[in-house]
């Protein structure tokens, strides 16, 4: 059966009609007589009137029949609409995906013009500064002599100290902290004590605290410009000038130190003193200096359940401030901060004689 036949049954009414009939026109008469101008008006109106019927008729047959004999066609709208959402979809992924990628290069560079400026102003500050502290690096002998002078004054008061401090109710491990933000230049405005407990033997301790007061003792994210050792029966002497940045805040540090060994029947004692001349850009013109006092006491300890050999170490560190007029007026902002970044040092010294400890016996074991 013909697409046409199907067709047929489906408008038997429509298309038998339409078929069936033809719109023929009415033939043209003879003219009998003259029509009135009022009768050709009403035929002409009949056959318009007709004609339109007719008209209508075929447009609706129409109409049908390309609904009903193409749907394809009557849905390529909808699938032309949705290919080109498709198309403007995978576009703006390209496009986010480029901005990502430019995104994340504003950001590399971003870094890296940090970097360089962070740079520049350390070699800035350390340019200006060793023109700066020439003078002070000329006096570093008599500084070193001050402060090992002042080095057997702490050993000889050490058990007095100790005994006043009430170390012995340090929780170990554990650390005290005591601060006093009124104290005057000279005096201690802070103080640690701080007792840890390690599963190495006394003589190993020993080597890895001496090792670590010997050593430059600053951190890796800190570039040093200046380091001058010199060691001499259970002496050293450091002097060691580093750069520093934090919060966009660049400082140089200027720091000289003197350790010394003592050692008795069942524990050795390490004095180490030091004096701390920090310079930033913004306070140039001010003075402040931090004379640290650091005592550690290393001795044997119970041994393990298991026999395993162990070392107590105990720790006092005090600091001290000296202030020129301008810095002083700003002390009392900042005597909290500077607790807490003494602190961080205290622990930093314990971290890496554990450090220290660990390493030396993996490397013994091998």
């Amino acid at each position: 059966m013909t697409p046409r036949s199907n067709r047929s049954q489906e408008l038997p009414g429509f298309e038998t009609s339409l078929v069936r009939s033809s719109i023929v026109l009415p033939p043209s008469q003879r003219h009998t007589g003259r029509k009135t101008r009022k009768e050709q008006i009403q035929h002409l109106q009949s056959l318009v009137s007709e004609l339109s019927q007719k008209l209508q008729f075929l447009l609706i047959v129409t109409a049908y029949l390309q609904v009903t004999s193409s749907p394809a066609r009557s849905k390529s709208p909808w699938k032309r609409l949705a290919t080109r959402e498709l198309e403007m979809r995978r576009e703006a992924e390209r496009e986010n995906a480029k901005l990502a990628e430019a995104i994340a290069g504003q950001k590399r560079t971003i870094r890296n013009i940090r970097r360089l400026l962070r740079r520049r102003i350390d070699h800035e500050l350390l340019r200006d500064l060793r023109n700066a502290k020439n003078p002070m690096l000329g006096n570093k002998e008599q500084v070193f002599a001050e402060l090992l002078h002042q080095s057997g004054k702490v050993y000889g008061d050490l058990d007095k100290l100790y005994a006043e401090n009430g170390m012995n109710l340090v929780p170990c491990p554990g650390r005290t902290r005591r601060l006093y933000p009124d104290a005057v230049d000279g005096t201690t405005f802070v103080e640690f004590d701080d007792n840890n407990h390690v599963p190495f033997s006394f003589a190993r301790t020993e080597r890895a605290v001496w090792e670590f007061l010997q050593g430059t003792r600053v951190r890796k994210d800190v570039r040093v410009c200046l380091k001058d050792d010199q060691q001499a029966d259970g002496i050293c002497k450091s002097c060691v000038g580093f750069t520093y940045s934090e919060h966009g805040l660049a400082s140089y540090i200027l720091e000289r130190r003197v350790s010394r060994k003592y050692v008795e029947e069942n524990r050795t004692v390490f004095v180490c003193r030091a004096m701390v001349e920090p310079t930033t850009a913004e306070h140039w013109f001010s003075s402040m200096r931090f004379c640290e006092t650091m005592s550690i006491v290393v001795r044997t300890g119970d041994p393990l359940s298991s026999g395993q050999e162990t070392t107590i170490i105990e720790s006092h560190i005090s600091v001290s401030k000296f202030c020129d007029p301008t810095a002083q007026q700003r002390w009392p902002d900042c005597v909290e901060a500077t607790a807490d970044g003494w602190e961080s040092k205290v622990s930093f010294a314990s971290q890496a004689i554990e450090n220290l400890l660990f390493e030396r016996t993996l490397t013994a074991s091998r």
